[in-house]
């Protein structure tokens, strides 16, 4: 246990450095966090939607990396857009470093025409970062005798252990009912993240761009089926991800079969399973990891999305000027 805190404190050390950057957290189930991938996603559908998103990266390092996301978003003929608010904290090695935010979300509806829906989205978020110094281990703590810790906060600490960012992202979305593609950037700003008062370290942009098609069985067969198959790359700084997959649904069951590959070398197998029924949807995704990293045990994640415009109880309104319908996957 205190080697692992000692090499997390290294880890975490450099990371905190001058040069060094964060990286964002990533979903696999990125089509069941659609706020957190593209604030042009609020409200894409007439009803509001809630979504609930965890996971558990890399799960035999003992909560190496555990992430979570909340959500509302609801269409508003009013403002001719949507309002979203989202939710999400990080933690990593345990609490060592944490990250915690809250945003704003706006989506402006531009009607091109009654079969094609263009949205573009803002996001204003502040998010807190912290350190857990208590736990942080370093060489000068360690008694070169006996091997014992020596109390104290090490000098290698930065001198805030709290940081309060303001972030800006934004986003834009093209989709019918048979078609999606959306582009978003976060930190567009590049504000400072560093906990030391004398550097800076700004948050690298991140952009996110989605692209997929999908197929539906006709209205009247037996049972309602949809295949999807999509891409999802991402990119900040020097950090490159591509998911390439697709999902089925048959009935209230569907599943999904991905591939990720960080470009210098392959990552991950994502196999994804759920069910689809009304206004509930739940999934259930697992990472195995084909990189060098293997023996981390792997990814899991869980999401919840209660989305309301599946309701047979909202009655759409033909006349409206918005396009009032997408793709089954979202």
């Amino acid at each position: 246990m205190v080697l692992k805190r000692i090499i997390v404190g290294i880890i975490l050390f450099r990371m905190l450095a001058v040069n060094a950057f964060s990286q964002d957290a990533e979903f696999s189930q990125f089509f069941n966090a659609p706020l957190y991938l593209n604030p042009a996603f609020a409200g894409v559908g007439e009803g509001p939607r809630f979504c609930l998103n965890y996971r558990n990266q890399w799960a035999a390092l003992d909560n190496a990396y555990i992430s979570y996301t909340a959500s509302y978003d609801q269409n508003f003929e009013a403002i001719n857009g949507g309002i979203g608010v989202l939710m999400m904290s990080d933690r990593q090695a345990g609490g060592l470093l944490s990250t915690t935010g809250i945003s704003g979300i706006y989506s402006y509806q531009l009607n091109l025409s009654p079969k094609f829906g263009l949205k573009a989205g803002a996001q204003f978020s502040y998010v807190q970062k912290r350190i857990d110094a208590a736990q942080l281990v370093f060489a000068e703590n360690i008694n070169p005798d006996n091997g014992s810790i020596i109390g104290g906060i090490s000098a290698d600490v930065p001198d805030n252990t709290s940081k309060g960012i303001a972030d800006i992202g934004g986003g834009v979305l093209i989709y019918t009912k048979s078609f999606y593609a959306g582009l978003s950037a976060k930190h567009v700003t590049s504000p400072n993240e560093s906990f030391y008062s004398s550097q800076i370290s700004p948050w690298p942009v991140r952009v996110a761009a989605n692209i997929g098609i999908e197929f539906r069985s006709r209205k009247n067969a037996r049972t309602a089926a949809y295949f999807s198959p999509n891409l999802l790359f991402v990119q900040q700084a020097s950090f490159r991800q591509l998911n390439a997959g697709a999902i089925l649904g048959v009935g209230v069951v569907y599943a999904g079969l991905y591939f990720r590959s960080a470009f210098e070398n392959s990552d991950a197998v994502i196999i994804m399973a759920g069910l689809k029924r009304g206004v509930f949807k739940f999934g259930y995704s697992y990472d195995a990891t084909v990189s060098s990293l293997e023996s981390t045990g792997g990814t899991h994640e869980l999401s919840l999305v209660l989305n309301f415009h599946d309701s047979k109880k909202v009655q759409f309104r033909r006349n409206t000027k918005r396009f009032t319908d997408c793709p089954e996957v979202f």
